[in-house]
C-alpha cells in the first residue's frame, strides 16, 4: 500500500492560502473575523492576494484553524463546530443538539437558527410532523452550507501569545543564520525573511499562526548541476535508510532547507515571498552565497548491491537482506538477516510482525527447533555457544502453574530464547518478559555490530517529558477519580450514558485521556485482583508517591539487562530492597483508602466483573 507521504505519491499541485487580514480589517469582533474568513475558505472573493506555501508541499494546505474559545451565535465554536460535525449527508437536526450541547428542544431549535442567519446552516427543510403537542420528535433537518463544512472540518488551537510568537519567529532567524553559515549542506542558502500578518502587525493580541514570507536561493548557479547534487544527496539520504519521506515541488535540499528552519511546525507557517510582499524584514543575508559549478556528468543512480549469501545471525545459506543502524549506509552493510531473523531482530516491516510481534515466526521456528535444529552443535538457532537442552515457556505460559510440564525442550544460547519469547519459568511476570526480550535484542544487535567490526552507535539523548496539557475533560476526569476513589472506562461510561451526555464517546475515548493522564504520573492504576476481570481501574497519584517511585527506580530497575557481553539480571544496590518494600507498602494502602472512598461514593456500582 503506498502511503501519502511516499516517494510514490505523485506531487500535488500548490494550494492556495489567502494571505493574512490587513490592519484595517483587525477592528471587528472576532467573530465577524473568523465568519469572514470561514468565507474565504469555502471559495467567496476576499480581495486579498494569495500565498503559496514554501515549496509548494507543506502540512497546511487546506487546513484550517480556529481557535474554539472565540464566542461565535452566543455560544463558543466549539458546540458550533460540534453541531456541523454531527451533520450526516441528510443534514442535522434538533434531537442531535438536546444531548450533545444539553439543550432543550426550544434551545437547541433557537440555536440552530443563529447558526443558519451566520451563514452556517441552510434551513430547516421539511415540516414539523407533530400533530399534537404531547409528541416530542422534531423531524426537521437543518444543512451545512460550504461555510459551515470547513468549520466542520477545522482544527481546534490555542492562540500563542505574542511573546511566544516572536520566540518562535526568532528561532527561525537563528535556524537562517546556521543553514548561511554552511550552505553546502542542504544546498540552498536564506536571503530574506518577512513576518506576514498579525505578526507583522503591532498589536499585541495572540496568534493562532506565525506567517513568514522566506526567500531561499539555490546553491549552485546552474540549474542542472543543483538537480545533479541534490539527487546525490537524495540518493545518500535513502541509503541511510530515509523512506516515504516529505518532499516539496522544488527538491530534496529545498525540503530539507525547509525542516531545519521550522521542522514540522504547525504554528510556523512558511510561505514564498512574492514581490507585493512588503512587511517587516526579520532577517536579510547581505552576501550573495550562490557560487558557479563546472558542468559535471549526467547523474546516474547507484546501483543496489544486493543482498548477502549467508544471514549474520542464523549463519544460513541463503538471500539474507542488508539491515543497519538508523543513519548508517545500508549498501555497504556488512550485515544482512534472512526472512525469519529480519522479524526476531525487530527490522521487519511484514504485517505478521506487525501483528503480533514476530510471536507467530518465533512459534514456528520453535517448532522446527525441537525436531531439526540449525546447528549440529551449540545454540540451535545461532550456533555461536555450547548449550545444553533445557526447558523453556512461552509466553501463552506466562500464567501457567509452577508444577505445570515445559512447554518445549531445545539448545539455547543466553540471548535466543528473548528473541523466540521463550522463559526460564512459568511464572514469569509480564514485565519481567518485556525486559528480557528488550535485554536479548540488544544483546543480538551489540553481538551483530561487533562481529561485523562496526563502532557502537551513539547514545541517544532523551529528551525531558513535556508538561502535561489537560483540556477540560482531563479535568473533569480527574474531578471525579478524586470523588469517587477508583474510576475505570467503564464507569465513566456509563456515568455518561445515565445523564446523556454525547453518545458518540466510546470507551475507547475515555481510555485515551486517562492513558495520558497515566503518562505524565497524575493517576495510578489500581491492582486487579487475580480472580476478578481485569479492568483499567485508576486512582489519583499524590505528590509523596510519585516522588519515592521517582527515586525508587532512579537508583535500581529490576529485571535483565544487557551489561554489554551477556544477558544478567543485576542485583539492586544497598537500601533498594527496603525502599522499594516501602513503595509497595504505600501503594496498597493507597489502594485501599481509594477502594473505601469509592464504597462511599459509589455504593450501587460495582467495580470489577466476576
Amino acid at each position: 500500500m503506498t502511503d501519502r507521504n511516499s516517494d510514490l505519491s505523485p506531487p500535488r499541485p500548490a494550494a492556495r492560502v489567502i494571505s493574512p487580514r490587513a490592519a484595517g480589517d483587525q477592528t471587528d469582533s472576532a467573530e465577524d473575523r473568523l465568519l469572514r474568513d470561514l468565507q474565504t475558505a469555502a471559495g467567496r472573493p476576499s480581495g486579498r492576494p494569495p500565498l503559496f506555501p514554501l515549496g509548494g508541499l507543506g502540512t497546511y494546505e487546506g487546513e484550517f484553524v480556529v481557535d474554539l474559545a472565540v464566542p461565535m451565535c452566543g455560544r463558543d465554536v466549539r458546540d458550533a463546530r460540534t453541531v456541523l460535525k454531527r451533520a450526516d449527508p441528510w443534514g442535522v437536526g434538533v434531537h442531535d443538539l438536546t444531548s450533545s450541547l444539553n439543550l432543550t428542544e426550544g434551545d437547541a431549535a433557537d440555536y440552530l437558527g443563529r447558526l443558519v442567519r451566520a451563514g452556517l446552516l441552510s434551513g430547516p427543510h421539511g415540516e414539523d410532523e407533530r400533530a399534537q403537542e404531547w409528541e416530542h420528535h422534531d423531524y426537521r433537518l437543518w444543512k451545512p452550507t460550504p461555510t459551515g463544512k470547513v468549520l466542520a472540518h477545522a482544527s481546534g488551537r490555542k492562540p500563542s501569545s505574542r511573546g511566544r510568537a516572536e520566540s518562535l519567529a526568532a528561532a527561525v532567524v537563528t535556524a537562517a543564520e546556521q543553514i548561511n553559515a554552511s550552505p553546502d549542506d542542504a544546498l540552498y542558502w536564506v536571503e530574506e525573511i518577512r513576518a506576514l500578518g498579525g505578526l507583522a502587525e503591532p498589536a499585541d493580541g495572540p496568534l493562532l499562526h506565525v506567517d513568514l514570507a522566506v526567500t531561499l536561493r539555490p546553491r549552485l548557479a546552474d540549474p542542472l548541476e543543483q538537480a545533479k547534487a541534490e539527487r546525490r544527496m537524495q540518493d545518500a539520504a535513502r541509503d541511510r535508510g530515509e523512506r516515504g519521506l516529505v518532499r516539496d515541488m522544488i527538491g530534496y535540499g529545498h525540503w530539507q532547507t525547509r525542516l531545519k528552519l521550522a521542522g514540522h511546525s504547525k504554528t510556523v507557517r512558511l510561505f514564498k515571498a512574492e514581490e507585493d510582499v512588503r512587511e517587516r524584514v526579520l532577517f536579510r543575508e547581505p552576501r550573495d552565497l550562490t557560487l558557479d559549478a563546472e558542468p559535471t556528468a549526467p547523474y546516474a543512480r547507484p546501483a543496489d548491491p544486493g543482498p548477502l549469501s549467508h544471514c549474520s545471525w542464523c549463519r544460513q545459506p541463503g538471500p539474507a537482506e542488508r539491515v543497519a543502524a538508523p543513519g548508517r549506509e545500508y549498501s555497504t552493510s556488512p550485515i544482512g538477516l534472512c526472512q525469519d531473523c529480519l522479524v526476531l531482530g525487530g527490522a521487519a516491516a511484514s504485517s505478521a510482525y506487525d501483528f503480533d510481534g514476530g510471536r507467530g515466526t518465533a512459534r514456528r521456528i520453535v517448532a522446527t527447533l525441537t525436531e531439526q535444529p540449525r546447528h549440529a552443535t551449540g545454540c540451535a538457532l545461532c550456533g555461536r555457544t555450547a548449550a545444553a537442552p533445557l526447558a523453556w515457556w512461552s509466553d501463552r505460559h506466562g500464567n501457567a502453574a509452577a508444577d505445570e510440564p515445559a512447554g518445549v525442550r531445545v539448545r539455547l544460547c543466553q540471548i535466543c530464547p528473548g528473541l523466540l519469547h521463550l522463559h526460564d519459568a512459568p511464572t514469569r511476570e509480564r514485565w519481567w518478559r518485556s525486559r528480557f526480550g528488550a535485554a536479548c535484542m540488544a544483546g543480538m544487535h551489540a553481538t551483530l555490530r561487533r562481529e561485523a567490526g562496526l563502532p557502537e552507535p551513539e547514545a541517544r539523548t532523551v529528551k525531558p517529558p513535556r508538561p502535561a496539557r489537560l483540556t477540560q475533560a482531563h479535568q473533569e476526569i480527574l474531578t471525579e477519580i478524586r470523588r469517587s476513589g477508583v474510576m475505570t472506562t467503564v464507569d465513566f461510561s456509563r456515568d455518561a450514558h445515565r445523564a446523556g451526555a454525547d453518545p458518540h464517546r466510546r470507551w475507547s475515548w475515555w481510555e485515551t485521556r486517562i492513558g495520558h493522564l497515566l503518562d505524565h504520573e497524575l493517576v495510578a492504576l489500581v491492582a486487579n485482583d487475580r480472580d476478578t476481570h481485569p479492568q483499567t481501574a485508576v486512582r489519583i497519584l499524590a505528590d509523596d508517591e510519585r516522588d519515592l517511585t521517582r527515586r525508587v527506580f532512579a537508583l535500581h530497575v529490576p529485571g535483565p539487562v544487557w551489561d554489554g557481553s551477556r544477558v544478567t539480571e543485576p542485583e539492586p544496590p544497598t537500601g533498594w530492597t527496603d525502599l522499594y518494600t516501602q513503595l509497595t507498602v504505600l501503594r496498597r494502602e493507597r489502594d485501599k483508602e481509594a477502594h473505601r472512598v469509592r464504597a462511599l461514593a459509589r455504593p450501587t456500582d460495582l467495580l470489577t466483573m466476576p
